[in-house]
């Protein structure tokens, strides 16, 4: 996928394993990994044949190894909901998009919970260093 623009970013992003997932609220149906991660936002991909969401205000609850680590109704603005092209056999076939988010100011124990999942699960650098 080609990013158009300039990167924004005001802190770096770090990939992730796979296995940190997000879900926002409140119908859910958008359900996804968290790609990549880092104290300004999250790149979520999910599996939705649905209009974007860029530009709005969603609510994310943030889990993996099923509830064990779970962080609740995290508030964040939906900074780009674009549709990508799914290598072959990944997603079935399906449409899938990458949704980038900020995270918006949250409580201190919220945020800290944030950080430990995702230094936990960091593969490397978005980068790839």
């Amino acid at each position: 996928m080609e990013r158009k623009g300039r990167n924004r970013r005001r802190h770096e992003r770090y990939r992730l394993d796979g296995t940190v997932f997000a879900a926002v609220r409140p119908d859910y149906v958008r359900v996804g990994p968290i790609v990549d991660a880092g104290p300004g936002g999250v790149a979520l991909e999910y599996t939705a044949d649905l209009e974007g969401l860029e530009g709005r205000g969603v609510t994310l609850d943030v889990f993996f190894e099923g509830r064990q680590g779970l962080v609740r109704a995290v508030p964040c603005r939906v900074v780009c909901d674009v549709g990508q092209t799914v290598p072959s056999g990944r997603a079935g076939g399906a449409s899938t998009r990458r949704c980038g988010l900020q995270l918006l100011e949250s409580d201190p124990v919220r945020s800290r919970s944030l950080e430990q999942i995702f230094l936990a699960h960091r593969v490397s650098t978005a980068n790839g260093s």
